[in-house]
């Protein structure tokens, strides 16, 4: 129709844009981060807090994504890394710079 505005669209990064992000942070292989947790824990508990908060990807793709069963196990996972966060402010700051790429370069 004629005389509608077109807003643009807030671009967000995709959650395979942000796991490279956490990949690239911790020098882990995405593989890694789709197995098993034990190997990666801490860091595959981050990458799926990151996806979550900065690709509006629902927890349902998320799981899909990292190898999960259930949506059930990515909020476990999303409380493990706020748990970590908030123990270890060094990590904090490494995810926050990650938090602000995903921010500022919108993919």
């Amino acid at each position: 129709m004629t005389g509608d505005i077109v807003w643009p669209e807030d671009r967000l990064p995709g959650i395979d844009e942000v796991a490279k992000r956490v990949c690239d942070e911790f020098k882990v292989a995405a593989e890694d981060l789709a197995g098993h947790g034990r190997a990666v824990g801490k860091v595959k508990a981050l990458a799926v807090e990151l996806c979550c908060r900065c690709s509006r990807t629902s927890q349902r793709e998320v799981a899909k994504r990292f190898g999960y069963g259930s949506e059930s196990s990515v909020g476990k996972a999303r409380q493990l890394a706020r748990v970590v966060l908030a123990e270890d402010t060094g990590l904090a700051r490494r995810v926050a710079r990650i938090v602000n790429r995903c921010q500022v370069d919108k993919f």
